[in-house]
């Protein structure tokens, strides 16, 4: 497909989601072919990453990237290091490019020498090369007045890093008198950050660092969403209007943006050059100096395109018009509905922290939301992984948090509460040093002494002795569960559970119930892969720790308990941005599902998605959904495309084999264990029906879900609709049951039903009668439509006997006025 014959094309979204715009697959847009179309750009850079759009060769270290924009912004490659290796060994050409363009990309795999960047930086030699433009450029006095898009076609390395790839440049400016927020970094930056987020800041025309945002907190920078894969291609577009600075990540806008003084970028007149492809950072603060020699690393991944425009470009102008048509799996707005009546959900509740500071209304609509269904999906609990806020100190945070959860408290099933790091005074000396662990503002609001803690006291939980970890006991199904969270700090405070109240509460919980099945939730139990969130393992990290000599990860240590106690077959966390799933092994021999889930730096902070666990007792698995109250609540024209009911792909779906009677056998049942064992066997009973199942067995099938209280029978759904449970059982009844065909009316005919039916055989008067007892008194069998009303099959025998007698009356009066007559 050529380059500049694309045309957009507008198609109603699938499944409820708000008009999009799509394009062909392999499609990126030429400023010309924008230009033929009606909307003009203004590019002052236009650097296709290319060997077809170059000049120089890699390792003649003279490579130049021109300038297709035809300004003559060229950029240069600049090599570091001793020159004593081969540039191709570290910079390269690549096929693979985002849209399957023959072109191809650029691949930086610099090695930065970080081991001697600290220590022995007289030593340090890193090889790789970066790009900037020459001296002379016009781009370097460019001030972007009326503001500005930057956009960047980049993939992310299958094998990032986050401990040697965090804050790597995809851009920057050169500047000796910067005031921008951290100007070590020069007078613009935008880099990668530890969380895979583009982090943006820059001083505006003006040298000017009062770039801002409403909340005191955030500093001068805009940041994007997180790139949550590597081994995938990325749009990042950096937008400003001349006031606002707004990031995208393939489609999806930024929550943490500029929106104060975002006017133009800063032109150092004494250098003011644009740099693409490494970060510095000036240690010494002495911005005079800025050069080579603060260098930091090099970006990691391909090029395929770097563009530069004026003013702020629609999302139909940029490069790849159609970012989100390149994100694979990500999500469907169909309805979260049970796989069948037997399943019981919990609900767990990520990290909160980005959605409270910068989306409250998210979940707030959310639980208007989850407050109307959670009878549908037959919850039990909710239960969140901690993260209450992002700032431990500030008070609207506070506020917004405990109106949110104040209200979730209150949705009609138990909710768990617990901290995380964020939660605590001071950061990590709130937590992780023993002396200096306080989480004040957390247990003001949500404490055992707090208006929420006070509720919870009232409705079941039970606090430890530092009032931050809790439990209860909660039916589920069959089966009478225990959940409860060990807090975080009480986990990574100490070094051995003897010398921890809370860790000695924690495990002597689990010592006082060994006959309920147990759910531990912590904030950080789990780690994900850097660059393949779905890949988890325990979290061995000990750089949370406070105390000297304590080297075991928070994840290990509270493994290391309850491996020893066999009714624990659940633990949960956040922290760490990802979700996926793993499978432990107790002392017991048993499985353990671990789950971690942490959305907090995706769309809207999270956008309120909610991961519900069901139980399903009927097929003997576990299974676990992420799903969005907030989404579903919105009408297709307020939904973005990021605006899923669910999510779906790798991580966000899980199906697991679980043999509850056996891994449950003698553990305490539920109060509603009875009428749970009645609707197992009725959704395996219908659920093996066929042809050649006997009649008796269907009439029994029938019988137990006419028993069934009348809300638990709905759940089977409508006898009339054939894809339902309830629609399988009335199509095998009617099978089983054929109904016989009604009783001549014609004069003469006789009458078939009733006590001469009797002597027939015992027909009774009902339509679908059994044999009588040759009294003309058959056994009534209504059949399924009697799972609504058993009187429908016998009205129109009674309408026309009360119509009989009618007529009758009528005869014997007018008989009797022609009597009198006369």
């Amino acid at each position: 497909m050529h380059i500049g014959k694309i045309r957009n094309i507008i198609k109603p979204a699938v499944a409820c989601i708000a008009l999009v715009v799509f394009a062909a697959p392999g499609t990126v847009v030429s400023a010309a072919a924008l230009e033929r179309e009606g909307a003009p750009l203004d590019v002052v850079a236009d650097w296709k990453f290319q060997q077809a759009h170059s000049t120089g060769s890699i390792d003649g270290g003279d490579l130049v990237i021109k300038d297709m924009s035809g300004n003559g912004n060229d950029l240069h490659m600049q090599t570091y290091g001793k020159n004593d290796y081969k540039l191709s060994d570290y910079v390269n050409w690549s096929s693979n490019s985002m849209n399957g363009d023959g072109g191809g990309s650029l691949k930086l795999n610099g090695d930065s020498d970080l081991a001697h960047k600290k220590d022995h930086p007289e030593q340090r030699d890193p090889k790789g090369a970066d790009f900037i433009t020459a001296s002379g450029a016009p781009i370097n006095k460019e001030q972007f007045a009326n503001g500005y898009t930057m956009e960047f076609v980049y993939y992310l390395p299958d094998d990032f890093n986050a401990s040697t790839d965090s804050w790597m440049g995809l851009a920057a400016r050169q500047s000796t008198n910067s005031n921008m927020d951290e100007h070590e970094m020069g007078s613009m930056s935008l880099s990668i950050s530890n969380c895979k987020e583009t982090q943006f800041k820059a001083a505006n025309k003006d040298n000017e660092s009062t770039m801002n945002t409403d909340d005191p907190n955030n500093g001068v920078t805009s940041w994007g969403v997180t790139m949550d894969h590597g081994g995938v291609w990325y749009h990042i577009a950096v937008v400003s209007d001349g006031t606002n600075v707004v990031t995208y990540t393939n489609g999806a806008k930024a929550f943490r943006n500029i929106n104060k003084n975002g006017n133009g970028l800063y032109a150092d007149p004494t250098d003011g050059r644009f740099r693409i492809g490494s970060s510095y950072y000036n240690d010494t603060f002495d911005t005079s100096q800025y050069n080579k020699d603060d260098f930091d690393k090099f970006l990691r991944g391909n090029l395929q395109e770097v563009r530069f425009s004026r003013g702020a470009l629609a999302q139909g102008n940029w490069i790849v018009p159609n970012p989100t048509e390149y994100l694979k799996d990500y999500g469907t707005n169909d309805r979260f509905v049970l796989d069948n009546p037997s399943v019981h959900t919990m609900a767990f509740l990520p990290d909160t922290q980005n959605a409270i500071r910068w989306a409250p209304t998210v979940m707030d609509r959310a639980i208007d939301q989850f407050d109307s269904e959670d009878s549908s999906l037959n919850l039990t609990n909710i239960v969140s992984l901690g993260d209450v806020v992002d700032n431990w100190d500030s008070d609207a945070q506070w506020q917004a948090s405990s109106k949110v959860f104040g209200r979730m408290q209150k949705v009609g099933v138990p909710f768990l509460e617990q901290p995380g790091n964020h939660d605590y005074n001071g950061g990590r000396h709130g937590y992780g040093v023993p002396s200096l662990r306080k989480a004040d503002n957390y247990l003001k609001h949500f404490g055992p002494d707090s208006d929420f803690g006070k509720y919870q006291k009232e409705h079941g939980f039970a606090y430890s002795p530092d009032g931050l970890s809790s439990y209860h006991l909660v039916d589920n199904g069959s089966y009478k569960y225990l959940v409860m969270n060990i807090d975080m700090g009480a986990v990574v405070s100490n070094s051995s559970s003897a010398s921890n109240d809370d860790m000695r509460w924690f495990e002597q919980v689990l010592k006082d119930h060994p006959n309920n099945p147990t759910v531990v939730v912590s904030h950080d139990i789990f780690k994900c892969s850097d660059s393949r969130p779905n890949e988890i393992s325990l979290d061995d990290d000990s750089g949370y720790n406070g105390e000297a000599g304590d080297d075991e990860g928070a994840g290990s240590k509270i493994w290391n308990i309850v491996k020893r106690y066999n009714q624990v077959f659940m633990m949960y966390s956040g922290h760490n941005h990802g979700s996926g799933q793993m499978t432990l092994t107790n002392d017991a021999g048993n499985p353990v599902l671990g789950l971690l889930s942490d959305y907090q730096f995706a769309y809207n902070g999270g956008n309120a998605f909610f991961q519900y666990v069901g139980m399903d007792e009927a097929n003997n698995k576990i299974t676990m959904r992420t799903y969005s109250p907030y989404s579903a609540s919105l009408p297709a024209a307020e939904r973005s495309f990021f605006d899923v009911n669910s999510l779906t792909g790798v991580g966000n779906t899980y199906d697991g084999s679980f043999d509850f009677a056996k891994r449950f056998a003698g553990y305490e049942h539920s109060s509603g264990y009875d009428t749970q064992q009645s609707v197992i066997s009725l959704v395996r009973g219908i659920g093996a029906l066929n042809g050649q199942t006997p009649a008796s067995e269907v009439r029994q099938l029938y019988t137990a879900l006419a028993a069934l209280p009348d809300n638990v029978k709905a759940q089977f759904g409508d006898p009339s609709d054939s894809g339902s449970l309830a629609g399988r059982l009335a199509a095998a009844y009617n099978a089983a049951f054929p109904k016989p065909e009604q009783p001549d009316t014609k004069p003469g005919a006789g009458n078939q039903t009733g006590s001469q039916g009797g002597h027939q055989g015992g027909q009774s008067g009902s339509q679908q009668g059994q044999k009588g007892d040759g009294h003309g008194k058959g056994q009534t069998n209504a059949g399924p439509e009697a799972m609504a009303s058993t009187g429908a099959d016998v009205a129109p025998i009674v309408v026309i006997a009360m119509m009989t007698i009618l007529l009758a009356g009528v005869l014997v009066l007018v008989k009797r006025k022609h009597h009198l007559s006369h």
